[in-house]
């Protein structure tokens, strides 16, 4: 086993510690973020199910298609709930998404990367990261430090997740299909990011329960 396919089992694994953090703090999570939080138990049961049938030396490509669709609605609902848009905005995000992951799995017979569904997932999430960031100076909804509020801890890891793979993803397929050898190699920066968007999730959930602490402080106090 090689470095590469060591730090992509350890990226993987690393889901469990926003996934302990996050259980233990649930009750404080907050409507607008739970999706985020089931999201994360998804994410280890496709990435245990993956490793399991790569070391079968059975393809497991196909998963790929099925989790880009979850993992897009969840973190789109969480934006959805933040911007407060209405579903008719949402369908009208979604919707061509859809269709594009569905067009490459049937393009690809889903045993290649999902190099195009996944770029765009990508793309639209880093918009309405930014987004988000924007409308956060723009209005200072946010009355306490920005370091103190959970959600800014999730969108960063957000896009610092995609932004940081972006160009990978949009290769991927390429390079599986040209150069097999530089495709594991090149995915060490793609487990760097997935660590890191993980450790951020992690302060994210720590951050709720503190963010309880002090709101139920200040009505005591009044």
């Amino acid at each position: 086993m090689t470095v590469y396919h060591i730090a992509a089992y350890l990226s993987a694994v690393f889901v469990i510690l926003p996934i302990i953090i996050g259980r233990r703090n649930k009750k404080f999570i907050s409507p607008s973020i739970k999706p985020f939080y089931y999201l994360l138990y998804i994410s280890f049961s496709f990435d245990s199910l993956g490793i399991t049938l790569n070391e079968l030396k059975i393809n497991n490509m196909f998963l790929g298609y099925f989790f880009t669709v979850i993992e897009f609605t969840f973190l789109i609902t969480v934006y959805k709930r933040f911007f407060n848009i209405g579903d008719y905005l949402f369908y009208l995000i979604a919707g061509p998404f859809f269709l594009i992951v569905i067009g490459e799995g049937f393009y690809s017979r889903m045993y290649q990367y999902n190099s195009l569904s996944v770029a765009t997932e990508a793309a639209v999430l880093m918009m309405c990261g930014l987004l988000a960031f924007y409308r956060i100076m723009q209005t200072m909804m946010f009355e306490r430090d920005l370091l103190s509020e959970p959600f800014f801890y999730i969108n960063t890891a957000i896009l610092l997740y995609f932004a940081g793979d972006l160009f990978l993803f949009l290769i991927s397929s390429y390079l599986q299909t040209h150069s097999a050898k530089q495709f594991p190699e090149l995915y060490l920066f793609h487990s760097v990011f997935h660590v890191a968007y993980y450790i951020l999730i992690a302060f994210a959930f720590i951050r709720v329960k503190k963010d309880y602490l002090v709101s139920r402080y200040k009505l005591d106090v009044v």
